[in-house]
């Protein structure tokens, strides 16, 4: 039994020792440089002593990240070649030609799960698979530029486009990061949504700059090699921002010009709107305070004014005037042509005169209407006024109770810049309205 158990503790510790053997020590710089340029990904342990701070975390990790090869190094001329000063864990990476470290003194606590996610967070390849540890090398890498292939996980050319994608990498190292998605991956769908894309729309490619925060996409076809290369030729050359610039001034042009068109008709109709409750504020005020006085001439000769209507003298003489017989009327236009220089007076004198006249006494009639039209009163029994201005007047009081329900808001608005001088108006139109607000200091709403 003693035996057996002594021969169990020999294989043990001959293991141990085959596993450490396992990790080799380079012990000059041609060895490093070796070792560093066999894989996408290298680690070195740079430890002055086996049992320093952080060696036993490092040799337990290593036996978990068998994908990674690792080595140690107790030589100070490689650390002096690599910068090493004290006891420090380091990732070489082809991708971005990066080197970073991990000093054990700086980091409390230390154990194997934090140089085992040390090691998984960096393990940035030529062509890395996106997902929630690796995002964090990929964004905490110097190169900030992404190549990025959509494609779905278990479909016939997933493997195919992978490598095809992937064999361009190493031309583009230290200048962009090649970023597999898969679109299958639930939790990549805030990835494929960054660049407008949905599952169905894949196998996509695209580039991020992450300096910017921008994406491009390439356009849709076949996904080569050669279409691949071009596309990042092109964002390195500035083509592709420069084009995208270009489309978004046309859009912005095309924008602000639809802008300024709808500002301008906007601002158009506004003027126009205000120009017309201007004009009737200061025609209401006229004639509120009889500074303007729209009654006619009584002799004032139609002939005079050209834009006198003739047709609506005598029909507004005719509602004013009461009605004659038949031997008045006669009498009147015997009155008429005997007497050319008779005015419009006569058609009013005529009413006094028509009582007393008859068909045999034109003459004296006619003298008679001549005489007293010099002694009648100054002021007329009613207002002439010619047909276009009765016909605006009328057409304004029409309006005058239009319903707030009937009007647009930017004759509401139109309302509004007219009242807002008048303090008063403008409470009340807080209050009660603006159209009882305009209603009352300015009269009624012109629309």
């Amino acid at each position: 039994m003693l035996l057996l158990l002594v021969v169990s503790l020999l294989v043990t510790c001959s293991r141990a020792e085959d596993k450490e053997i396992a990790v080799p020590r380079l012990t000059d710089i041609s060895a490093a440089e070796t070792f560093i340029n066999s894989a996408e990904v290298v680690i070195i342990g740079f430890f002055e002593a086996d049992e320093g701070l952080g060696y036993n975390e490092f040799m337990e990790a290593v036996k978990e990240v068998t994908i990674l090869p690792a080595a140690l190094c107790s030589e100070k001329e490689v650390w002096a070649k690599y910068s090493i000063n004290s006891d420090t864990i380091s990732i070489f990476r082809k991708a971005d030609l990066h080197q970073e470290n991990l000093e054990p003194t700086k980091v409390q606590n230390l154990d194997k799960e934090k140089v085992f996610r040390f090691f998984t967070i960096n393990n940035v390849r030529y062509i890395t698979e996106y997902n929630q540890v690796s995002a964090v090398g990929l964004f905490q890498s110097k190169v900030k530029v992404h190549l990025v292939l959509f494609a779905n996980r278990g479909s016939d050319n997933y493997s195919e486009l992978k490598e095809r994608v992937g064999i361009l990498a190493p031309r583009y190292a230290g200048k962009m990061l090649f970023v597999l998605i898969n679109g299958k991956d639930q939790t990549n769908a805030r990835a494929l949504g960054y660049f407008n894309l949905k599952s169905s729309d894949l196998p996509r490619v695209g580039l991020y700059d992450a300096a910017t925060d921008k994406t491009w996409l390439m356009e849709p076809g076949e996904i080569s090699a050669e279409r691949v290369q071009s596309f990042c030729d092109s964002f390195l050359s500035g083509e592709l921002q420069e084009l995208e610039q270009y489309k978004g001034a046309g859009r912005d042009k095309d924008t602000e010009s639809a802008s300024l068109k709808k500002n301008q008709a906007t601002k158009k109709e506004k003027m126009k709107t205000f120009t017309l409750l201007v004009l009737c504020a200061v025609l209401t005020a006229c004639m509120s305070t009889g500074v303007v006085d729209f009654a006619a001439d009584p002799a004032a000769d139609p002939a005079a004014d050209p834009a006198a209507d003739p047709a609506a003298d005598a029909a507004d003489a005719a509602d004013a005037a009461a009605p004659a017989d038949s031997s008045s009327s006669s009498s009147s236009s015997s009155s008429s042509e005997s007497d050319s220089t008779s005015d419009s007076a006569s058609d009013s004198a005529s009413d006094s005169a028509s009582d007393s006249a008859s068909d045999s006494a034109s003459d004296s009639s006619s003298s008679e209407s001549n005489s007293n039209s010099v002694e009648a009163t100054g002021a007329p029994d009613h207002v002439m006024v010619k047909r276009s201005l009765a016909t605006a007047l009328l057409r304004r009081h029409r309006r005058a109770g239009t319903p707030v329900a009937d009007l647009t808001q930017v004759q509401l608005e139109s309302l509004r810049e007219v009242c807002e001088p008048n303090v008063a108006c403008e409470h009340m139109s807080d209050t009660d309205g603006i159209v009882a607000a305009y209603t009352t200091y300015y009269g009624p709403i012109p629309f």
